[in-house]
């Protein structure tokens, strides 16, 4: 069973940048955007991230959290890009890490589903194939 993105716990407690006031403003980012996506209000939330990386795009916390959010709301591939984004900023960051183990395996998952489809699939044929049409 896969982890659920919603588990990832949205931090803002770790200094963001040298400035006070970035450090402020990117807190304020992240802290509302905590709340509304425990509303499970996510395009909201990926919004005021957005904001935030407009402002600050060489904030690894900000890319990493918003992965999380578009992993919670099934964009894989936009999760993927601020994952990898977040890992370049900062290649120790965790939740980064964790985000694109956890694409890998789905996509691992959805390849071995894929081809036992093609496997039935297949078997199907050939065994219509394979008997007697009259």
């Amino acid at each position: 069973m896969t982890s659920r993105p919603s588990q990832v716990k949205i931090s803002a407690k770790r200094r963001i940048s040298n400035s006070p006031d970035a450090s402020m403003v990117i807190d304020s980012h992240l802290q509302l955007a905590q709340k509304l996506a425990q509303k499970k209000n996510y395009k909201a939330a990926i919004f005021e991230l957005r904001q935030a990386i407009k402002a600050y795009p060489g904030n690894a916390l900000c890319h990493s959290t918003l992965s999380v959010l578009y992993l919670q709301s099934q964009q894989n591939t936009m999760a993927g890009v601020h994952a990898k984004q977040a890992l370049v900023l900062d290649p120790t960051n965790q939740l980064a890490t964790k985000i694109q183990e956890t694409l890998m395996k789905q996509k691992s998952d959805h390849a071995k589903r894929q081809q036992i489809k093609t496997e039935a699939k297949e078997r199907g044929i050939l065994g219509l194939l394979s008997k007697k049409v009259f």
